[in-house]
């Protein structure tokens, strides 16, 4: 056999003895339950504005019904409020990692969140407001997230990442430093981009209408 091809057929060994290594770490870490870690849960009543406040780690996703899941560290004494329900809307601060469940949803409000990611939502209307921090639309269950009317306002170097989501009207308006990165589809987009702002748009929208100053852009691919 030929050097040549022996090295061919060590280096593929090689290749597929990593992807396994990494298959078998990537279930075992799926599968692995921190034993320091304690989940408790609290039902709530019915709320429709989320407002995330700084640092804060939410996973919204939709439910029959409302509740609160907090992801707290066992002997670990914590001092500060986590979460607050005041009238129609929900407050999560900082310091732990929440998992909350809510039946109708009109608004979200995002100061500085650590992570912001919201599952699987069929929604006529939702309002979105991203002041720094991440804020992603992410699948859930293998299902797509599903807005009518989507009004976004992203600002002070805040990062929307829009995924698995199909949008009819986007309404998005960026500045100082945001970064949007649209990998659904949205039909129609309007809005406003400035002050170094970027947007990008996998898909094509059917119309898009973007005023932009001169340090900002958007690009479709």
């Amino acid at each position: 056999m030929k050097i040549s091809n022996i090295i061919i057929i060590a280096f593929a060994i090689a290749v597929l003895a990593s992807m396994l290594v990494l298959f078998v770490d990537a279930k075992n870490h799926q599968n692995y339950k921190d034993p320091n870690i304690e989940m408790k849960s609290f039902p709530l009543s019915d709320f429709s504005v989320v407002i995330a406040e700084k640092s804060s780690d939410i996973h919204l996703n939709p439910s029959d019904t409302n509740a609160i899941e907090i992801e707290y560290l066992k002997n670990k004494v914590v001092k500060n409020q986590i979460y607050k329900l005041q009238n129609d809307t929900l407050f999560v601060y900082g310091g732990l990692r929440t998992f909350v469940k809510c039946n109708k949803l009109k608004s979200i409000r995002a100061h500085k969140p650590r992570w912001f990611g919201i599952g699987n939502f069929n929604l006529d209307s939702l309002y979105i407001d991203v002041t720094g921090g991440y804020f992603q639309f992410n699948k859930n269950d293998n299902k797509l997230t599903k807005i009518q009317h989507c009004t976004i306002n992203a600002t002070d170097s805040a990062r929307v990442v829009v995924s698995d989501t199909k949008i009819g009207n986007l309404t998005l308006h960026a500045s100082v430093n945001s970064n949007c990165d649209f990998w659904s589809e949205c039909e129609h987009v309007t809005g406003e981009l400035k002050n170094n702002t970027r947007a990008f748009f996998k898909h094509n929208p059917q119309t898009i209408q973007l005023k932009r100053d001169k340090d900002s852009s958007f690009r479709i691919e």
